[in-house]
């Protein structure tokens, strides 16, 4: 990859990744899209998507990321886990330790 680190978070829903993607692009050096980046119909399009957004030019020395939710390895086919073994990157998972917790967060999120 040039000298550019690739990072995917995949998270459950109602976890602070938003918060999280916000801090990574404080940073000049990092570029961090949101889970629109792999969000689509079929694992063909979601494939193609990522491949679009990681395979492109970066300088040398940036950090390149996106985050997605965990779902989206069943749903999509798993194409993030086959884009994460063929590109090296590397793959963050946010998740409550907590059950109740993560339980409360899923509820709320659907009010």
């Amino acid at each position: 990859r040039g000298g550019v680190k690739v990072m995917i978070m995949m998270q459950s829903g109602r976890i602070g990744s938003t918060w999280l993607v916000s801090l990574l692009r404080s940073h000049p050096d990092v570029e961090c899209a949101g889970e629109e980046v792999g969000k689509a119909q079929g694992s063909s399009e979601s494939r193609r998507r990522l491949d679009a957004y990681f395979n492109r030019s970066v300088p040398a020395g940036r950090a390149l990321g996106a985050k997605q939710k965990m779902d989206l390895l069943v749903r999509g086919g798993n194409a993030i886990g086959r884009l994460a073994a063929e590109l090296d990157v590397s793959v963050v998972c946010l998740a409550r330790s907590n059950p109740i917790e993560a339980w409360l967060g899923a509820v709320n999120g659907h009010w």
